[in-house]
């Protein structure tokens, strides 16, 4: 057996752990840099959102708007149904009022013009106990009152809108009859322009009335019903019954349909001499009529709450507390940001020891071997010979081994 060689216990060795390897160390400071980026924008994210939200907890007003609210349904359910009640429903009842729609100078104007009554199909009815006259309101929050009776007049004008004829601009709405009706005029018709200049075009939406709400709540005593019929907020629903009419416009000097020609051919198509010609429905429609008191709670949400809606706005409280929730999370994220970023640096530093270890364990491989010109360099340095012709060149220009030319 041969002699093993003597090693040299005077070499350097390389210590052994888990941050010795290059790629490993490369890794690990481009997931903590990702991080530290990270933790920042999240840091941000929460500050702005705990400062919304700290404004919206301070501007909320539901701690007064749900009491309000709350004494309306009292008041209501104590008060004033039991009284609309006696008014049409009890011993004394007056006669239901009768309620006329005007349709104007049109050419739908006699359709379904006239006295809404039995004979036509359309008389006002008492309800109580329906959807329309117990409405929920949209608001998810258990701390308001709900009430489950109610008395509202409805009808609906048969094919107020029809699909043979134009919707006029504007409605009379007619309450009451003789020298007490109450004439309330309502916009039936009405068409708004859009321009979509991502898509350079323009259309035409027309808006259709469906549903009117009037207020009423006074009675003679000879028994005409001759009260302040008047339009509270929210009171007229529309809806789209035609299909847009899209008008497309170019851009550029080359352009066939301006801008503003789509514009007016828009508009053309929202009106035509005089008359609605977007106006013709593409389906019938009914038009219906609710006729509440001034003191309906579904009325009086629009005013206590935040208006058409009928929602009554955050919980300041508990929004105070979810914005604290929020700051406790933002100084959580404030130690995480700087840890984070010192342990990028030091990774950062580890890598250039690693890359300096490297360098000084191959002394023969200069500073430029990594370089893309390195031969060059090598060359210049005398570390590698420089390429000789094959065959030595005499001074005339011509190899010294070469022919002579005859």
């Amino acid at each position: 057996m041969m002699p093993s060689e003597p090693t040299d216990s005077t070499a350097p060795t390389r210590p052994r752990g888990f941050f010795v390897r290059k790629w490993i160390v490369d890794k690990a400071a481009l997931l903590t840099g990702w991080f530290t980026l990270w933790s920042f924008s999240a840091c941000i994210g929460l500050f702005v959102t705990f400062g919304v939200t700290l404004v919206a907890a301070n501007n909320a007003t539901r701690h007064k708007s749900v009491p309000e609210y709350n004494q309306v349904v009292t008041e209501w359910t104590d008060t004033h149904l039991p009284a609309y009640h006696a008014m049409f429903d009890g011993a004394n009842a007056i006669p239901i009022p009768t309620v006329s729609v005007s349709r104007g100078v049109g050419a739908n104007a006699s359709a379904t013009g006239g006295i809404l009554s039995s004979a036509t199909g359309g008389a006002l009815v008492i309800e109580t106990d329906t959807s329309e006259a117990v409405p929920g309101l949209p608001d998810s929050g258990n701390d308001y009152l709900r009430y489950s009776s109610g008395l509202v007049l409805t009808t609906r004008v048969s094919r107020f809108h029809d699909s043979r004829w134009p919707t006029e601009e504007s409605t009379n709405i007619i309450v009451g009859d003789g020298d007490f009706a109450v004439v309330v005029p309502v916009v039936s018709y009405y068409c708004d322009v859009e321009d979509h200049s991502d898509y350079n075009s323009v259309s035409m939406v027309p808006h259709y009335l469906t549903k009117i709400t009037l207020l009423v709540d006074e009675v003679r005593s000879d028994g005409h019903f001759v009260a302040d019929a008047a339009l509270p907020r929210c009171s007229l629903e529309y809806s789209e019954l035609s299909y847009d009419s899209t008008h497309d416009y170019e851009t550029g000097s080359s352009k066939d349909v301006s801008r503003a020609d789509a514009l007016d051919n828009a508009w053309s198509a929202c009106w035509t001499g005089g008359y609605p010609s977007g106006g013709i429905p593409r389906q019938d429609r009914d038009l219906e009529i609710v006729i509440r008191h001034p003191r309906d709670p579904y009325v009086r949400a629009v005013d206590i709450s935040n208006g058409c809606d009928r929602t009554f706005g955050i919980d300041g409280e508990a929004a105070k507390k979810e914005a604290f929730a929020l700051l406790g999370a933002a100084i959580a994220c404030l130690v995480l940001f700087p840890i984070s970023f010192v342990s990028t640096t030091k990774l950062h530093k580890r890598l250039n020891e690693l890359q300096k270890e490297e360098e000084a364990e191959d002394p023969e491989k200069p500073p430029w071997y990594d370089q893309a010109n390195w031969g060059a360099q090598a060359q210049a340095q005398g570390e590698l010979p420089v390429a000789q012709p094959a065959h030595p060149v005499a001074p005339g220009g011509q190899p010294a081994n070469a022919q002579p030319q005859v």
